[in-house]
């Protein structure tokens, strides 16, 4: 037998190949590059929303600017929010604060969150104001001034009722915080899928409603403090209770007209 055939390199067969025609290395990597480019992104289940659940909103999901107001703003860009939303903001952050000045044993702790609790009502009416007057309504203020505004209305009836107040009954207190959680639900929901739900005007008279009777139920505290007389015992003052009880009927029916006047949506969710 003659000479040993050399073994062929993979470079050489390369080189064969491009010269009889075929596909190279180069243009198999250039057709998976053109593939990739062609096919759309989406989530490990083939999904090509994107949505880790599944779910495909269209193009509601990709437009960028609603993807940017519908989420909370990071730390880093707290700074750059507006006037009326930074008021909303520091109402929902001054919340708790509220409620310890309320809960402590001090007569001067109650007159300080009688203050303070006006003044956080008056920020609520004026950042809403100022929002619509300079064109500068936004979806994080949308959903996060009602969500100040419940969680602000709970502490305080949750402080009456731990304070044995006569005139705050427990089940009236059940009502109001389970209504107001439950429309955060429905809120938080229908947020999710892009849709917003503005306050009614029943709701913002609910919301006045409620705001007055906080501030009378605090100043009874103050001035029963002031003349000695027990805060948790005596006959509850009718004014009160009747004032209570019409805010309650307030709250419940503002509820369930969110509910029915967003029943389709609501559906269109569950199926």
């Amino acid at each position: 037998m003659g000479e040993r055939e050399r073994a062929e390199t993979p470079r050489e067969r390369m080189r064969r190949g491009v010269a009889a025609g075929l596909p190279g290395e180069d243009d198999r990597l250039a057709d998976l590059g053109r593939d990739a480019r062609r096919e759309p992104r989406g989530d490990a289940t083939g999904d090509p929303s994107g949505d880790p659940g599944g779910d495909a909103r269209g193009d509601e999901s990709s437009d960028p600017s609603v993807a940017r107001e519908a989420v909370l703003p990071s730390p880093s860009a707290l700074l750059s929010l507006n006037l009326p939303n930074k008021l909303t903001l520091a109402r929902l952050l001054l919340a708790p604060v509220f409620a310890l000045l309320l809960l402590a044993p001090s007569h001067a702790a109650h007159v300080f969150s009688l203050g303070l609790y006006a003044a956080l009502a008056l920020t609520d009416a004026y950042d809403g104001w100022l929002a619509r007057r300079t064109g500068i309504v936004t979806s994080f203020g949308k959903f996060m001034d009602p969500l100040a505004d419940k969680v602000l209305i709970s502490l305080a009836l949750i402080v009456f009722l731990s304070k044995g107040l006569p005139f705050v009954p427990a089940h009236l207190v059940l009502l109001i915080v389970g209504r107001e959680f439950l429309v955060t639900g429905l809120r938080s929901l229908l947020g999710y899928r892009g849709v917003v739900i503005l306050p009614s005007l029943l709701a913002k008279l609910k919301t006045v409603t409620q705001n007055v009777f906080v501030l009378a139920a605090i100043l009874t505290i103050v001035l029963r403090e002031r003349t000695g007389a027990p805060i948790g015992l005596g006959d509850a003052n009718p004014y009160l209770l009747g004032f209570l009880w019409m805010t309650t009927v307030l709250t419940l029916l503002s509820g369930f007209l969110y509910f029915a006047g967003n029943r389709e949506a609501i559906r269109k969710i569950v199926r």
